[in-house]
């Protein structure tokens, strides 16, 4: 029985022994394990840390897509609120969109009544619209409408209409006569360009680009001597002279609608005085308004 007892306690001790190295190799293969697990939250950690930095730097990268979305955001924003500032100017900032009617009632017409007035804005656009009264076209007078923005527009916007000069059918020496511009603005034009469209104007379509950028004052009298030749212009002016050159003395920006002195030479070596203003036709290309405001020199002579 002694001996039984003895083997049992040898069983048992044995049997805590491999328990024991049991349990010691599990923690140390836990261990091991907790280890290698830990590895990854370790990695997550740095991860997170990175991705912390990630995560820092996506919401850093969300702060750079912010800040692209903000600077790509600004940037377009930015490009936007250019595009806006200009498409202001160009609508309804210093250049106004204008309808030139260079003899809408003939040459013995003076005053322009409300309906007619009206229906001469209506017949522009090609939609109804309305006049605030009569209009005296000379002496520099002006009468408020509304309309439409254009012949393809339905937004109503205000209107001024506006008398101008211009050349006689008869020719240049038989003077001046009434024509009608309308001009897409609350307020009257200021009285330079009035000065200019009382003299005795033209005006011509250059093509959708032109007038975006400044124009120099080189190119400006190039395209001013085309409006004197061109045989589309609003009112002819190429029998008028024989037109050679024409200088100007600046360049010109369309965001100011304000006209530019230019000289015009002929081959009878006649020296012109020419207004130019940027023109935004509605039924035509962007281009310009001269104003000609006669020989400013006799032609030579010979003897």
């Amino acid at each position: 029985m002694s001996w039984i007892r003895t083997t049992r306690r040898i069983r048992t001790t044995l049997a805590l022994a491999a328990g024991a190295a049991l349990l010691a190799a599990c923690s140390g293969g836990t261990g091991a394990k907790g280890e290698t697990d830990s590895a990854p939250p370790a990695a997550e950690s740095g991860a997170s840390d990175d991705g912390g930095g990630e995560s820092s730097g996506t919401e850093g990268g969300n702060d750079d897509d912010g800040g692209a979305s903000d600077g790509g955001g600004t940037g377009e924003d930015t490009d936007q609120d250019d595009g806006a500032d200009e498409d202001g100017e160009d609508s309804a900032g210093a250049t106004p969109r204008i309808q030139f009617t260079p003899n809408p009632a003939g040459p013995t017409t003076d005053v322009l009544s409300e309906s007619e007035l009206s229906g001469e804005l209506s017949a522009s656009l090609g939609a109804e619209a309305t006049c605030a009264g009569p209009l005296e076209l000379t002496g520099g007078a002006s009468q408020s409408c509304e309309g439409p923005a254009s012949t393809e527009s339905e937004e109503i916007v205000p209107w001024t209409a506006v008398g101008v000069q211009i050349m006689s059918p008869e020719g240049y020496e038989s003077g001046t006569v009434p024509g009608l511009m309308f001009v897409q603005s609350e307020e009257p034009p200021s009285e330079d360009v009035m000065r200019v469209l009382g003299s005795n104007v033209s005006g011509l379509g250059m093509g959708s680009a032109f007038g975006q950028e400044e124009i120099s004052a080189d190119d400006l009298g190039e395209s001013t001597l085309q409006v004197l030749t061109s045989d589309n212009a609003y009112v002819r002016w190429h029998e008028v002279a024989a037109w050679e050159s024409v200088t100007c003395s600046d360049a010109m920006d369309f965001t100011e609608f304000e006209p530019v002195e230019c000289e015009a030479r002929d081959a009878d070596g006649g020296v012109w005085s020419l207004s130019v203003l940027p023109g935004d036709f509605v039924d035509n290309d962007r281009g310009l308004l001269v104003g000609n405001n006669g020989p400013r020199e006799e032609p030579a002579t010979e003897g």
